[in-house]
């Protein structure tokens, strides 16, 4: 696996929505998210984007705290569970690719997190992900996901 450094991801015009939510209510969260964009008449142009801020249990029920940033076509005004990002802008960060099957993917987390103890970084900011092939997943292909996460540029 190759970790690349002093990487960084700009998206211009992004929607984030930002919510903790049960595991399996992910997927119904991001088709009411996408019926919103619909509804406002704008076009999605690129990969979506995640993050996850924290992970517990509540009830024996997983729930995420995560963000979803699609990048639109425009800009747009949005209502109070949404915020428009005009320049999506992550910086300094380590980069690595992920290709095999979805069920391995911590593991290319664990390499980032590898590298940033050997090398003695700072994470500044959680894993952002990238499905960069979403339209051919949709036909059965395996996810190539980018995995991006921030480290501190000063050296202590």
């Amino acid at each position: 696996m190759t970790i690349k450094t002093n990487q960084s991801l700009t998206i211009p015009n992004v929607v984030a929505f930002r919510k903790e939510m049960a595991e399996h209510a992910i997927q119904q969260e991001l088709q009411s998210f996408a019926m919103y964009l619909k509804g406002k008449d704008v076009k999605k142009v690129g990969p979506t984007v995640s993050t996850t801020y924290a992970v517990r249990t509540d009830n024996q029920q997983t729930i995420l705290d995560m963000e979803f940033l699609i990048p639109i076509n425009r800009e747009i005004d949005v209502n109070h569970d949404y915020r428009f990002i005009s320049e999506f802008h992550l910086t300094n960060a380590l980069y690595t690719s992920h290709s095999n099957p979805l069920s391995s993917i911590d593991e290319s987390y664990q390499a980032l997190l590898h590298y940033i103890k050997e090398n003695s970084l700072q994470e500044i900011s959680g894993f952002y992900t990238v499905q960069t092939n979403e339209d051919d997943v949709n036909q059965g292909a395996t996810p190539i996901v980018d995995i991006y996460i921030a480290v501190n540029p000063n050296r202590l």
